[in-house]
């Protein structure tokens, strides 16, 4: 059954069923992508782990009383006053390790050099923390090196993370619900140059330009065409169009979305 959504699908944003459809769509993208690829370049899956910590704060509501019970016998009776500790507040740090997938391009006569890199971000990475931290790191590195870098941002929460000044795209482009950016290589010292493809919830998503080498013709990905495939294979059984999804829709865009199926209860 497919997505009831003209193009990317906002109840796959829920972190329940996003890391494993982050994969799917990748997988999926690597397949329309491998068919086009010439003979001396290969497109691989790989991996950036890190450790992410989360933290559980809880309080103590019971203190612990001392009392001396009475003597009955020899000398005089002593109660010993109770001693009244205030509670303390705890603090538990969980490590997690964090596994997130990303598409390279690569030229197989240069084993080491890589092409085009793809990144379909994570809420991780759109959220104060370690996640965000290693991305943005990643992100400068690329800008300023000899790598294509393509970011499709499909999540609506989060801060923006996306290399294109945000001031600058919604001076020109205005409101976007989901973006896809390419920053061609090589950098040049002063400005970066990208093409922009802003994409509102009612839109189908594009079909984008993946350079290569100088030597070699831009290819198209047909975006929807790869997302119809994740969404067949992945986890959207576990969806369900009878709730509000996470993040919620604005009022405009769940008025339009109950067209489509029953997204508010009445």
């Amino acid at each position: 059954m497919p997505s009831p959504f003209p193009g990317m699908d906002p109840y796959l944003e829920d972190r329940r069923v996003w890391e494993d459809f982050h994969t799917t769509f990748l997988v999926a993208l690597r397949a329309a992508l491998k068919p086009q690829l010439p003979p001396d370049f290969v497109a691989r899956l790989e991996e950036r782990i890190y450790i992410v910590e989360w933290e559980h704060r809880f309080r103590a509501d019971v203190a612990v009383i001392h009392h001396e019970p009475p003597r009955t016998s020899g000398g005089v009776a002593t109660l010993e006053r109770p001693t009244l500790a205030t509670p303390p507040r705890y603090l538990r740090v969980y490590e997690e390790t964090m596994r997130e997938v990303f598409l390279e391009v690569r030229r197989v006569r240069e084993p080491g050099e890589v092409v085009t890199v793809i990144e379909l971000l994570s809420p991780a990475n759109k959220e104060s923390g370690r996640g965000r931290e290693e991305y943005l790191r990643k992100q400068r590195d690329l800008l300023a090196s000899d790598a294509h870098l393509i970011e499709l941002d499909f999540l609506r929460g989060g801060e923006y993370t996306l290399a294109p000044d945000r001031k600058a795209l919604l001076k020109e482009y205005g409101r976007w619900d989901y973006l896809v950016s390419l920053h061609r290589a090589p950098a040049v010292p002063g400005y970066h140059d990208f093409a922009i493809w802003p994409i509102t919830l009612r839109d189908r998503l594009p079909e984008i330009l993946i350079p290569l080498t100088d030597d070699q013709p831009d290819l198209a990905l047909d975006l929807q065409a790869v997302f119809t495939r994740a969404y067949d294979d992945g986890p959207t059984e576990t969806l369900d169009y009878t709730k509000p999804c996470t993040p919620p829709l604005s009022d405009t865009d769940a008025l339009w979305a109950s067209s489509l199926f029953p997204v508010e209860s009445k």
